[in-house]
């Protein structure tokens, strides 16, 4: 089994270092074989909601638009899977443009979901930053071990002690608004 290594930041990774790489690989490990373990019929609660779902994280900003159906498609009946957790590295799409929101591509992705029966866990879009705000704030940038700034490119490489907070919450309160309108629809 090849693991990715884990980005670990902050106190806790620098005092329990090996018990904590060890815990978390032990982690990685066991949630490697839920979906064998989840794979069953959901166990019910209540006749009409299903207290398990299964569910796969799916990026379809990565892929071609003309794999979209067919993604979901498999995912739901040749996987067997309930949800599907999007969006949590899509701030660029979402606001290409600082202030300048854009939801038409998601909207696309939950009107195919439904269609296929799919529900939906869509994460925060803010676990990388869009090119032009680290190029706008680049103290945004948080800092290594040695204290190096962060080059842009990677997952959570800003630094809350910034303005990556009040840029986070004003994306997150659009999202909100935008699913909103789109669930009244």
């Amino acid at each position: 089994v090849r693991m990715a290594s884990p980005c670990v930041s902050g106190p806790v990774a620098s005092v329990n270092g090996m018990i904590y790489s060890s815990f978390v690989r032990l982690c990685f490990l066991f949630t490697s074989l839920l979906p064998c373990t989840l794979a069953a019929p959901a166990i019910t609660h209540h006749q009409d909601l299903p207290l398990i779902y299964f569910g796969v994280d799916y990026y379809p900003e990565q892929w071609a638009k003309e794999m979209l159906d067919e993604d979901m498609y498999r995912i739901k009946h040749e996987l067997g899977a309930d949800v599907i957790r999007i969006g949590e590295f899509s701030w660029h799409l979402i606001e290409p443009h600082n202030g300048h929101f854009d939801f038409s591509f998601w909207d696309h992705v939950l009107e195919r979901a439904k269609f296929h029966g799919l529900k939906v866990m869509f994460g925060t879009p803010t676990a990388t930053v869009p090119a032009w705000l680290a190029k706008t704030y680049p103290e945004i940038m948080g800092a290594d071990w040695n204290r190096q700034t962060r080059s842009f490119g990677g997952r959570r490489q800003y630094s809350f002690n910034s303005v990556y907070v009040s840029f986070n919450s004003v994306c997150a309160e659009n999202l909100a608004l935008s699913i909103l309108m789109f669930s009244r629809r």
